[in-house]
């Protein structure tokens, strides 16, 4: 399985927080309006599987989630 550096951008810094303590290795990133988590070590697929069920037990969202090169996916609530 090949793993790649995934970001995916929240709505707001707690969010980002509460996010990165799903990976146990993840870093936080901020520009001053957007908040990423950056995940290492998960498959793109896995981190956009373990995000979909951390926005289900934390009703946050939506997130974008991309790995930079030939994927990103918009999750919202309502998917």
């Amino acid at each position: 399985m090949a793993t790649s550096v995934v970001k995916a951008l929240v709505p707001t810094a707690i969010a980002a927080v509460l996010l990165s303590q799903e990976f146990p290795t993840a870093n936080l990133d901020t520009d001053g309006t957007l908040f990423t988590v950056v995940i290492y070590g998960a498959s793109y697929s896995d981190a956009v599987a373990r995000i979909r069920a951390w926005m289900t037990r934390s009703h946050i969202g939506p997130v974008l989630v991309t790995d930079g090169v030939t994927a990103e996916d918009l999750l919202s609530d309502h998917a």
